[in-house]
């Protein structure tokens, strides 16, 4: 490959430790096989806000993409395993306009005390070369590879704890898989978007429900009313209770709600209601807080939760 084919590739690593710029351009020089596939250019995201898995540090991650999205080709990210679903959906709605790859994928650094190196297991390693290896592809979306699959991001859910493949996805969100190389499945592919990047915000006042026996009137009415949109988790009701039918049907009830069911028994006729019969909790709470920061009406927030916005809504 000619020097002026080369693609750059911004590598960032989002973890609960601290690292330091050097430690992390350390670390990578111990793994030459990633300037075989491309310019690796180490990214270190805002140390203050990194080192845990909240929306402060999510934004941190956008806001870092986006000020480096000029110089590079496309973006590999090491992400904690168990919050990957959630930062990638939310980078799915933050990142509008993206028509670059932006690659997650899991793996955590343990620096060594007075070591010049790390440890990096086998999963670790084979997950980074592949990520690398992909954001260097045509892809215009945010995605996770992990194991042999590449999955877009908003539509994967989680099937292991332990497995090769920790994550699945319907089939069209099942964007490419691995074997001795990444073959990507074109069909289902987002097309690379005609406007600029921009960054939107997420909002940080969205509550999240799982619809069980032990849930009251009272406790849904408290949650409702500290937050400015609210989450309802029903994939495993058949229909919602009376009493929250009537209130949300009700001139009560005066914030957006959305409620993730797949129930045919479940319908509501009020504006200030969306009813999501796909998508996975991650995404819907992320597109929540993301809806619930672009409009300003629960009618408004509501009509963005039903449509399409990054593929999400893949079945």
């Amino acid at each position: 490959m000619r020097p002026s084919a080369r693609k750059k590739i911004g590598l960032l690593y989002a973890g609960e430790s601290s690292l330091s710029a050097s430690y992390w351009r350390q670390w990578l020089s111990a793994l030459p096989e990633l300037n075989i596939i491309a310019d690796v250019v180490p990214i270190v995201i805002d140390g203050k806000r990194r080192q845990d898995y909240t929306l402060a540090s999510i934004m941190a991650l956008a806001e870092t993409i986006a000020r480096h999205y000029a110089a590079v080709d496309g973006f590999a990210l090491l992400y904690g395993l168990d919050h990957i679903l959630y930062a990638s959906a939310a980078l799915s709605f933050c990142l509008t306009g993206l028509n670059k790859p932006v690659l997650v994928t899991s793996g955590v650094l343990q620096p060594q005390d007075g070591g010049s190196g790390g440890k990096t297991d086998v999963g670790l390693k084979a997950n980074l070369i592949n990520a690398m290896q992909a954001a260097t592809l045509p892809l215009a979306e945010v995605t996770i590879i992990y194991g042999n699959r590449l999955l877009r991001g908003n539509a994967a859910y989680r099937v292991s704890a332990a497995d090769l493949n920790a994550f699945d996805a319907p089939s069209n969100a099942v964007l490419g898989r691995i074997d001795f190389s990444i073959r990507l499945l074109e069909r289902n592919l987002r097309s690379s978007s005609r406007t600029k990047l921009a960054l939107a915000s997420l909002s940080d006042r969205v509550e999240y429900l799982i619809l069980t026996p032990w849930l009251t009137a009272p406790m849904f009415k408290r949650r409702i009313a500290d937050a400015k949109a609210l989450l309802v988790d029903a994939r495993q009701c058949q229909d919602l209770p009376r009493w929250m039918r009537v209130y949300l049907e009700s001139g009560e009830c005066k914030k957006p709600v959305a409620v993730l069911t797949a129930s045919p028994e479940v319908t509501l006729s009020s504006r200030r209601v969306a009813l999501l019969p796909i998508g996975t909790p991650e995404a819907m709470l992320a597109k929540l807080a993301w809806a619930t920061a672009m409009a300003k009406t629960p009618e408004k927030i509501t009509s963005l939760m039903v449509q399409d916005i990054a593929g999400e809504f893949t079945v």
